[in-house]
């Protein structure tokens, strides 16, 4: 896919400003609870001058991936309104997708922020505005509804991703005539639309498995699939991580004598129960309540430490996210008190700071038709132009603004290339990672015992010179593109 630069970066970075306020609301007859955060803009100078009044608070850095800080904003959430929000889900899905207003949660954005999200800061096409979140309370906000308008971004090429640009380079993954797709999921709990927009896409081979869905998983990351689609449910350790559950359908239905719904509305009893009450246990009956609660509901597991782990040399590229659909039966109350919760894990799964593909993923409620629209285009977009922030900017022009996020771990504007592999690209690239993160720990023993500073010399030595060979191979699938 030649012929198209890489864009050019900013990071804005979002912090505390350590101060909070109320404010009176003169329509509801109360006041407001506003909590107020620095936007921190590090930009090239060649793309934005720098603020001379700029202060940068002491505990933020000078330098961010090489980017310098150029102007100081302010954004402000009424987190009274997004609990309000979250509430609305206990009387129904449809509640949640009415309340799901961001000028309402994001109460007050700054006038050069605004101008930044909406493209008429910065001339530079492509951009690529890198979303990094410092207070991980702040992971599960929809901060996607602020960029993604049509005013923003029915201008030209503005591309919203979260997370940092990689330390290290990330290959291209190479693949033949067209892109393989794994699309776990149980069907009678997923959403109709998302399983009608991943049919008939003609640039794709999309493989329904409806297997086990660990087992599925694991099966999918051996077989080679470029991007696997996940229908999972999740939650959020006290720790801000986010875990996925996936449940064995089949088991749980022979053992249990119950038909797939009524399993998985006793399921979503439980789960929900178990949610409100967990984070006040005792740790020790946690865990032991934890592991029975997994045994008795035949549930497995997924952290992001096994999913770094599963997926490290694998030609996953892209793991998309979507929930279990609704249950069928007014008044959602089992499901309005579990998804929010469901949506918080997939935010904090894919804001891990594991190795990971990218990830991209419904963070809220939306219209079922909507969701359906945003995955055909994403797909069609990205199996067309093989590149996943083209693909997000058609799936989120294709209706209103829409909750879905992209936590991206590339920098190359191509995540594929078609090619027949001469190589096993994300092997070669795992292996050199890993020959890089041994060689700086055998550093740092060495500087600490002088007996084996000899030792430690020969080994980076040798090492070196079989990362220039891994270098080598991969150097195809590194280079950016030409303009």
């Amino acid at each position: 896919m030649g012929g198209k630069s890489n864009p050019a970066e900013i990071i804005v970075r979002i912090i505390s400003a350590y101060s909070q306020s109320s404010e009176d609301d003169e329509s509801e007859g109360e006041k407001k609870n506003l909590c107020s955060y620095h936007a921190i803009v590090y930009a090239p100078s060649e793309l934005l001058s720098a603020d001379p009044t700029i202060e940068i608070p002491e505990d933020q850095p000078g330098e961010l991936r090489g980017l310098t800080p150029a102007l100081k904003e302010e954004v402000v959430v009424d987190w009274d309104y997004y609990r309000s929000y979250l509430r609305s889900f206990i009387l129904g899905e449809k509640h949640a997708v009415e309340d799901l207003d961001h000028d309402k949660i994001f109460c007050k954005v700054s006038p050069r922020l605004s101008l930044l999200l909406s493209g008429q800061l910065i001339a530079a096409r492509p951009l690529r505005m890198w979303w990094n979140l410092v207070n991980p309370k702040l992971v599960e906000l929809p901060w996607e509804l602020l960029a993604y308008t049509a005013e923003g971004y029915a201008a030209g090429e503005l591309f919203f991703a979260r997370g940092l640009p990689p330390k290290n380079p990330v290959p291209k993954i190479p693949i033949g005539e067209k892109l393989r797709m794994a699309f776990i999921h149980e069907p009678n709990t997923t959403p109709t639309p998302l399983s009608k927009a991943l049919k008939e896409l003609p640039q794709m081979i999309v493989d329904d498995i409806t297997d086990p869905p660990l087992e599925a998983l694991q099966r999918a990351l051996q077989d080679g699939y470029e991007v696997i689609h996940l229908v999972a449910e999740g939650s959020t350790s006290l720790a801000y991580e986010g875990y996925l559950y996936l449940r064995r359908p089949s088991r749980l239905d022979i053992s249990s004598g119950f038909d797939n719904q009524r399993a998985r509305r006793a399921i979503r009893i439980v789960l929900s129960v178990y949610k409100l009450f967990e984070e006040r246990l005792p740790a020790s009956l946690k865990d032991w309540l934890s592991t029975m609660f997994f045994k008795s509901l035949d549930l497995d597991k997924l952290t992001p430490g096994e999913l770094s782990a599963m997926q490290r040399g694998r030609p996953l590229a892209i793991l998309c996210l979507s929930p279990p659909k609704s249950t069928d039966t007014d008044p959602h109350r089992i499901d309005g008190l579990l998804l929010p919760g469901v949506f918080r894990a997939f935010s904090y799964l894919g804001n891990s700071a594991l190795p990971m593909p990218n990830i991209v993923a419904q963070i809220g409620p939306t219209d079922e038709k909507q969701m359906g629209r945003f995955w055909r285009n994403f797909y069609l977009s990205l199996s067309e132009t093989l590149e996943i922030e083209s693909a997000m900017n058609a799936g989120l022009k294709a209706s209103a603004p829409q909750p879905f996020a992209l936590f991206m771990r590339q920098r190359q504007r191509n995540t594929f290339e078609r090619n027949k592999p001469t190589e096993n690209v994300t092997q070669l690239n795992a292996e050199l990672i890993q020959s890089r993160e041994t060689v700086e720990q055998f550093r740092a023993l060495s500087q600490q015992s002088d007996a084996i500073a000899d030792l430690v010399a020969k080994y980076e030595q040798h090492e070196t010179a079989r990362q220039q060979q891994l270098e080598e191979k991969l150097l195809p699938y590194l280079q950016e593109d030409a303009e």
